[in-house]
């Protein structure tokens, strides 16, 4: 996937997102943002714009 590709209003399973692949977006943004989510957390936020909401309102940055 390229960046030019990425739509943060399109809705994630739009992307392929599938329970293994959240399981690695949770992990990467546990570890980059210090900001813990469950994986249903991730599956069911909708959009990329809606998560990355989601990663501000609980990271510890």
């Amino acid at each position: 996937l390229e960046l030019e590709e990425v739509d943060p209003t399109r809705n994630l399973p739009n992307y392929a997102l599938d329970s293994l692949t959240a399981t690695d977006v949770r992990n990467f943004i546990t570890r980059e943002f210090e900001s813990t989510m469950q994986v249903l957390e991730v599956l069911a936020s909708g959009t990329i714009q809606t998560l990355a909401k989601a990663v501000c309102a609980k990271s510890k940055l």
